[in-house]
């Protein structure tokens, strides 16, 4: 059975899909059978993986979780161009009907009962979210079994944790195995003092959960016009070897046992 990660933080533009789409891409590279969500209105992890020339209808999206009715066994698992790769992606009219959410018949549970159907399938199941604690994320995290937070060292990052450690606490009271996967710091620039000063704060008060550092880089920066993974670019650059960090992580998390876990 495939494990279920989200990856959440309320604060937007802090590498949260960059860590997912790269992430996934070397996984999958790594002969791992991976199934990405993708859960925010703006689909950019999505426009990652799907052309967008080619016009995928709402039905075949995460939105037709969100109906009224809950669809049985909906196809909405499609094949991205990489070997191992797949992704149910999002719909900006998600952002049309986020506020009557709330309303539907066992709202915070949709995504949980679609992916208890498609789980068996895949060893890994990242979730991508959308910089808020709306009814999307609620239900990423009552899906998940880890989550894991991207924090850019600065105060507003780091201090935002408090609050999404309190949603996760109203979170465990339908998923009481919800854990607490690590932290990432991202965008990190050695030369920038305060950076330094809030990497150190991080690694103090997270210790073992501090996953490790993805620095920015515009090599990142170029990936994410293209659309592209870091897979696809230059495997030879710091930013994969970061992200090949993360992964390990992931892996480990779902008991692969392989020679590139120990390097």
């Amino acid at each position: 059975m495939g494990k279920i990660v989200s990856i959440v933080n309320q604060k937007g533009g802090v590498s949260k899909t960059t860590i997912t789409a790269n992430v996934a891409a070397i996984l999958a590279e790594k002969d791992l059978k991976i199934l990405l969500l993708d859960m925010d209105p703006q689909a950019n992890l999505t426009s990652y993986f799907i052309d967008k020339d080619i016009e995928v209808k709402d039905a075949a999206t995460i939105r037709v979780l969100f109906g009224q009715e809950v669809v049985k066994n909906p196809d909405i698992v499609h094949h991205t161009r990489l070997t191992n790769l797949y992704i149910v992606p999002s719909s900006s009219t998600l952002a049309a009907i986020s506020w009557s959410t709330g309303t539907l018949i066992d709202a915070q549970r949709r995504v949980s009962t679609f992916l208890s159907g498609v789980r068996d399938g895949f060893d890994l199941i990242l979730i991508d979210t959308q910089p808020d604690l709306s009814t999307y994320t609620l239900n990423a995290l009552a899906a998940s079994d880890y989550f894991l937070v991207p924090l850019q060292p600065e105060r507003m990052s780091v201090n935002g944790f408090s609050l999404l450690s309190e949603t996760v606490n109203v979170v465990r009271s339908i998923n009481s195995t919800l854990d607490f996967l690590g932290v990432i710091c991202t965008q990190y620039d050695g030369r920038i003092a305060s950076h330094k000063s809030w990497r150190k704060t991080i690694k103090d008060t997270f210790g073992d959960k501090y996953i490790g550092d993805i620095h920015s880089a515009a090599i990142m920066k170029d990936c994410s016009d293209r659309k592209m993974t870091i897979t696809e670019v230059d495997k030879s650059n710091r930013p994969y070897q970061e992200h090949l960090v993360v992964a390990r992580a992931l892996a480990n998390v779902i008991g692969v046992k392989a020679e590139w876990l120990q390097k």
